[in-house]
């Protein structure tokens, strides 16, 4: 009897605080939730405000421009009136030309024919619009336009500004392009420290100018992708760009919130969109911060309180099993209530860290986001290892590529390291494929645990993330091996390291924080995947640890292709002794000329002394190499260090945590004598061939102006389409020689594009040969495409070389 009344007094006790945390959890989702929906309404007034003085800021730039260039050009066309003689006119004009932003310049008689310096042939405008209203005394200025000039493409706005002849009337026209890259300045005005950006756009939602890329060249297109928030819609936005009215959109761009204020340019009609994340303003930063210091302090209660019931819920029960159910059941249920208001805690506590705070502000609100970031955290490592304690965790298993997990893996660590003087590297095998079939988020996990744990008790010296590929009777087995110079672990400690809610050392856990749930769920984790992790260490040295995991590998390409030809030769200057070791092994493991040296003083010597084809160092060193006299031609690559920008440089680069990855992209040669073909090849080799009638069909306008910049030379017939179906019409419409048709396309890709054409009833157009024009230049692609019946390959970026044997192969007019 005692026994049955202590049992339903544990039950019920376990009903009233379950309903107690349930009662306390949907007051608390209300608070927030009115909290938010305030916060929101203030934060899109601040928003609207400080989004349409960007906006007129940039109007007002962008007019500025216009309106000087336009000055300056009438100043020029009068000073041209009173010169004679055409040579003296172009003389004067190369003059202009070099005035900033100017990209052709160039005067038309009476009769229309335009003499410029930038072109050696003579056109005639005489049929040109903006001609025709300069000769009426109408001074014009085009939309945007672009012109082919004798070294290379432009784009811009045409001025066309009457030239007077002897008795005051229009003797013809001064026309010049001004460069559309000299209204970047004006749409490049900073906004939101930094974090607004602009795009400049027509009536049609046609990109004019960026200061960020976006998915496709029109801005429309852009916004059917997007959901809009309460009253926002497409639809309201073109009707009020179409009628040149202001206005304010709030809508989701892939997972976040954006607002987007438009203006009119008063410049034809051309439109400002200046857009920010949601979260890059905040208003009444002392108010927020108090209101946020409450929900983390609900936040907490409400944690506590589940830890109790947790506990009690354990001391009640004699049942372990059930005990680990009813708790993985419990958490799985409270997990998105709680997270969900987590993540706003600490979502507005970095957006209020960005705001202009007292010292004393700043310092609550940094404590709030380390602790909410920490709490987070451990809520998902107890959630996690609930799930795996109770049997419930399951692997969710696809292929994925190892590329894409190394760099998302090398990003995070070398984030989380920080201003640590510590050094981080990955070393891979190379026999490792590029595609493997498991569960990419928790052999990432494994990853990050371990990194993370290294990370935390290394304060210098170096991290290396060495990963290996075996097949062993008949399975593929990948060995994750984190290394680091940390403090190591004691013989004594070695046993309890894989522990739930256990750290070792009480110094170093108790000011990183954690759970210590890291390693035990990553062991749990590896031998969900017929795996198993273990540890080396030496105390006072630093540790290893190695988790080898079952997984498939797909396809037989590798993760990393290099083949070097033997007779080249690459000179690498690493001053870190670490890194030298490191990279001395890679270039080893991949067969690799090289000279490494760690003293500037003698690398140098050395590249002055000795030929190399290609020069890897720092940018400083770089700079001392350029000075010097070097031996023959070769290739400098930037050596970019962990805590500079992989994906800011504007030269050739290697970024030192994926050293390999760095020689594959940029040194890779298919063959042994590419290197000396494309140099070998120059422009003067190209014959004309004015016969034939090419078609080059790409959506973004910038890759068409390139190509059809790249074959100008050519002299060739050119039409330039911007999807598959404008394709199929101009072939119906038109008799073409050779089609160069780009892969991924909206609507219709390319190989459905190819079967369009092959399905024309014309027989002869039915064999044109098409030429795939492609990012996508792995060995698969190459097969796919010749498997579809494309008759040829060409990878972006176009190579002038390879261009040219597939015009002599494929065009009947250029057989040599």
């Amino acid at each position: 009897m005692k026994k049955m009344r202590s049992s339903s007094y544990s039950k019920k006790l376990i009903h009233c605080l379950s309903g107690a945390i349930l009662l306390l959890t949907v007051v608390f989702i209300g608070a927030v939730i009115f909290y938010f929906r305030r916060f929101d309404q203030t934060l899109a007034k601040e928003n609207q405000v400080r989004l349409a003085e960007t906006a007129q800021q940039i109007t007002s730039h962008t007019q500025t421009i216009i309106q000087d260039t336009q000055t300056s050009l009438e100043v020029a066309a009068d000073a041209l009136s009173s010169i004679e003689g055409s040579g003296n006119k172009i003389s004067y004009l190369s003059h202009v030309r070099k005035k900033p932003g100017i990209a052709f310049i160039g005067y038309a008689d009476r009769k229309g024919t335009l003499w410029t310096p930038d072109m050696k042939r003579r056109d005639n405008i005489s049929k040109e619009p903006y001609y025709i209203n300069a000769c009426k005394g109408k001074a014009v200025i085009t939309d945007v336009q672009r012109k082919i000039l004798e070294d290379r493409a432009a784009s811009g706005i045409i001025f066309s500004i009457p030239v007077e002849g002897e008795k005051g009337l229009p003797d013809g026209a001064l026309v010049a392009m001004m460069d559309i890259k000299k209204l970047q300045d004006a749409l490049s005005i900073s906004s939101f420290n930094g974090n607004g950006y602009a795009y400049m756009i027509d009536a049609q939602g046609e990109l004019i100018l960026r200061t960020k890329s976006m998915d496709y060249n029109n801005y429309f297109r852009v916004l059917e992708n997007n959901i809009f928030d309460g009253d926002y819609s497409l639809e309201k936005v073109k009707d009020d760009i179409d009628h040149n009215r202001k206005g304010m959109t709030l809508y989701d761009h892939l997972g976040t919130e954006q607002y987007a204020y438009y203006q009119p340019l008063g410049f034809h009609d051309w439109t400002v969109v200046n857009i920010v994340g949601k979260d890059a303003v905040s208003a009444n930063t002392a108010v927020l911060t108090k209101e946020l210091a409450m929900l983390s302090v609900s936040c907490v209660v409400i944690f506590v309180v589940l830890l109790t019931t947790v506990v009690v819920s354990l001391a009640v029960s004699k049942n372990q099993q059930h005990i680990a159910e009813m708790k993985s059941t419990f958490l799985a249920n409270m997990s998105h209530e709680i997270r969900t208001p987590m993540n706003a805690v600490t979502g507005v506590s970095e957006l209020l860290l960005r705001e202009d705070l007292t010292a004393k502000q700043r310092e609550y609100v940094e404590t709030i986001d380390h602790s909410s970031k920490s709490l987070l955290v451990i809520i998902n490592d107890i959630l996690d290892y609930s799930k795996i304690e109770a049997g419930k965790f399951t692997l969710i298993e696809e292929k994925y590529s190892l590329r894409s997990l190394m760099t998302d893996i090398t990003a995070l660590t070398v984030l989380k390291i920080g201003d640590k003087p510590v050094q981080f590297y990955v070393d891979l095998d190379e026999d490792l494929p590029a595609l493997l079939y498991g569960d990419m988020a928790r052999v990432k996990q494994i990853m990050v645990n371990l990194l993370s744990n290294a990370v935390k008790f290394t304060e210098r010296g170096y991290i290396c993330l060495h990963l290996h590929g075996s097949m062993e009777n008949g399975r593929f087995l990948l060995t994750i091996t984190v290394e680091d110079t940390g403090i190591g672990i004691r013989k004594q400690d070695m046993n309890r390291l894989f522990n739930s809610f256990e750290q070792i050392d009480s110094h170093y856990s108790h000011s990183s924080g954690g759970t210590g749930l890291g390693l035990a769920i990553s062991k749990n984790l590896a031998e969900m995947m017929d795996g198993s992790i273990t540890v080396d260490s030496v105390y006072g040295e630093g540790a290893s640890f190695s988790a080898v995991i079952c997984q498939r590998p797909v396809g037989e390409e590798k993760l990393v292709q290099l083949s070097w030809p033997t007779e080249r030769v690459l000179a690498v200057y690493e001053p870190d002794k670490d890194l030298c070791a490191l990279y001395e092994k890679t270039l080893k493991d991949y067969q690799i000329s090289y000279r490494l040296e760690s003293d500037q003083r003698k690398f140098l010597k050395n590249v002055v002394q000795e030929r190399f084809d290609f020069i890897l160092a720092d940018q400083e060193t770089l700079s001392k190499v350029k000075s010097t006299c070097i031996k023959g031609p070769y290739k400098s690559i930037v050596l970019l260090r962990q805590e500079e920008d992989p994906y800011g440089a504007d030269e050739a680069a290697v970024y030192s945590p994926l050293f390999c990855f760095g020689l594959e992209s940029l040194l890779y040669s298919g063959k042994k004598d590419a290197f000396d073909s494309v140099e070998q090849f120059n422009i003067s080799m190209i014959q004309p061939i004015p016969e034939a009638k090419v078609l080059i069909v790409d959506d973004n306008k910038i890759n068409l102006g390139v190509a059809e910049a790249l074959m100008a030379p050519y002299q060739m017939q050119i039409d330039c389409v911007s999807s598959g179906r404008e394709a199929v019409e101009a072939v119906k419409e038109y008799s073409y020689d050779l089609i160069f048709l780009d892969h991924m396309m909206p609507e219709m890709d390319g190989i459905e594009t190819l079967k369009a054409i092959r399905s024309l009833p014309d027989a002869e157009k039915k064999r044109i040969p098409v030429i795939a024009l492609t990012a996508n230049v792995t060995k698969e692609a190459q097969e796919l495409f010749k498997k579809k019946g494309f008759d040829d390959f060409m990878p972006k970026p176009i190579d002038i070389q390879l261009l040219d044997q597939i015009l002599t192969r494929h065009l009947p007019y250029n057989k040599r």
